[in-house]
Order: structure tokens, then C-alpha cells, then sequence
């Protein structure tokens, strides 16, 4: 039995590092203090950025940037944030009519499941969208 256990111990220490003992670090929330650092893994090491942030979420108030129609598939790309930001593909018709009446500049909640991050933005899937009045925008970590 003690060879059993120290068989079986091993085995959870030697899946720490990809991630397969890590269950409530998936549970973990980040958001636009984090968007630079969760960039430049991407950037920097695809497999630490999968490891790290792929598939948790991100939840924050972000500025509305823009609402652009796809030029590859339907729907549109949403833009948030300035520099370092966040983008989802939007179809949901009720969500588009009241991205309508957004200028850029609108407080937004937004709450999505991290996918991927290029140029600068990150990819969010299941985007959840909703209006923010009167909400401060956390400062980016330096």
C-alpha cells in the first residue's frame, strides 16, 4: 500500500507543471491589470499562455472602442479597452441593437472566457456584455 501511495503521489507532482492537478487555478479571474502581462505571454511563450490563462476569465470595466462588421465569418468585432485591450465576436442580435447606441468611450462591464491574444487584444469567448454607469476603470499594472 505505501508503494501504491508514493506511486500515486508522484504521478500528481509530475502533472503539476501542465496543469493537471491545477483545478481551482481555473477558477481564477483576471482582468485589465492583467491584459498586459496576458499579452505578452501570448507573445512570449504560447505554451505558458495556455497554461496560464487559456480557457479562465476575464472580468472587468473596459472602455467601448468600436463595432466593426467581420470581414471572415458574420457578426461583428467588438472592441474594448485602448492600447492593451479585448475583442469578442458578437451574433446575438439583441446585443448588437444596443451596441448601436454606444459611442466609444462607454463604460462596459464585460466578462468573457479568455481564447487567445494577438496584436495587442485578447481574444474572449462567451462574451457577456453589459452597460457599466458610473463605474471607475481599474488602472493597468506597470
Amino acid at each position: 500500500m505505501t508503494r501504491l501511495a508514493t506511486v500515486s503521489a508522484a504521478i500528481v507532482v509530475a502533472a503539476l507543471p501542465f496543469g493537471l492537478a491545477q483545478k481551482d487555478a481555473s477558477a481564477q479571474t483576471f482582468g485589465n491589470s492583467e491584459a498586459r502581462l496576458i499579452v505578452d505571454t501570448s507573445r512570449n511563450n504560447e505554451l505558458r499562455f495556455k497554461l496560464d490563462f487559456k480557457g479562465k476569465t476575464f472580468s472587468d470595466v473596459m472602455r467601448f472602442e468600436s463595432a466593426k462588421e467581420r470581414t471572415f465569418g458574420s457578426g461583428y468585432l467588438v472592441e474594448f479597452g485602448e492600447r492593451t485591450g479585448v475583442y469578442c465576436f458578437v451574433d446575438d442580435k439583441v446585443v448588437l441593437n444596443r451596441l448601436t447606441g454606444w459611442n466609444k468611450g462607454k463604460m462596459v462591464k464585460l466578462t468573457g472566457v479568455i481564447e487567445a491574444a494577438m496584436f495587442d487584444k485578447i481574444e474572449l469567448d462567451n462574451c457577456k456584455i453589459d452597460e457599466a454607469e458610473g463605474a471607475v476603470l481599474a488602472q493597468p499594472r506597470q
